[in-house]
């Protein structure tokens, strides 16, 4: 009997000793919100990019809870260590301070939306004078658009969410107006949808190159901040390689994550 309960005792510590920390460890908190198909409460899966976090947490056997607050207090939340990570950002000298970031996830791109009956091309900022020019207040879009908004050369009309700027832009109010790729054709598809065929986008950037990726950002306050990172950083790095995130991608531009 002493052998037998010896021997059990022996074979649960080593068990304990060879199972890896993540799979025992309690889920990871993050704070996430409404950007739609990136995130979003009422998608599949919560949106592409929660889908992604989720599924390379879990290839290091970890699992994530997803507290949706509004984006301002989510990341002052996970400033203060109350929550492990906030998603997704783009870098910014004013996050290093309080977090981590992590290999970048995908990249976005904010382009020009037009009707298709507009010719319109573009390479720098100034051949946008004489258009009509959206945009949507409290948004920033690169150092040009804001200089040209300061001047008296251009004409720029911002309006209170991407949704609006849609509406005026069928009805030819505007010319063209900014948006992340996305992002827009995600609003067409659900708002605007027998209107989708005769929009599109040019395929110019507004977004500096430097700005185009998108990060977990793991709070520096976070008790298990370097297992998060390099736990989320090897999940992501096997979904790549596996060719599971260009199945994501596809599943992103079909329409899957919607409802």
């Amino acid at each position: 009997m002493y052998f037998t309960l010896k021997k059990l005792i022996t074979s649960y510590i080593l068990w304990v000793i060879v199972i890896p920390s993540s799979t025992i460890a309690e889920a990871i908190h993050i704070a996430n919100g409404e950007w739609p198909p990136y995130h979003s409460k009422k998608l599949k899966h919560y949106g592409f990019a929660s889908h992604i976090i989720t599924l390379a947490f879990a290839e290091e056997g970890m699992s994530v809870k997803y507290d949706f607050l509004p984006w301002k207090r989510g990341m002052y939340m996970a400033k203060q260590g109350k929550l492990d990570g906030t998603a997704v950002w783009r870098k910014k000298d004013e996050f290093q301070k309080y977090f981590y970031y992590s290999e970048p996830i995908f990249e976005t791109e904010t382009v020009f939306f037009h009707l298709k009956s507009l010719t319109f091309h573009w390479k720098k900022f100034s051949d946008l004078k004489g258009l009509v020019i959206g945009g949507t207040i409290g948004y920033g879009y690169n150092k040009d658009y804001d200089l040209a908004e300061k001047s008296n050369q251009y004409s720029i009309k911002r309006v209170i969410s991407d949704e609006i700027n849609f509406h005026k832009l069928i009805l030819s109010r505007i010319d063209i107006f900014p948006i992340t790729k996305e992002v827009g054709y995600h609003i067409l598809k659900t708002k605007f949808p027998s209107k989708v065929n005769i929009i599109t986008h040019h395929p110019t950037p507004l977004t500096p190159e430097a700005e185009r990726s998108l990060h977990l950002l793991i709070s520096k306050k976070s008790r298990k901040h370097e297992l998060i990172l390099k736990s989320f950083n090897r999940g992501l790095k096997k979904l790549r390689e596996k060719g599971k995130l260009t199945i994501l991608y596809n599943n992103l531009e079909q329409g899957k994550y919607i409802k």
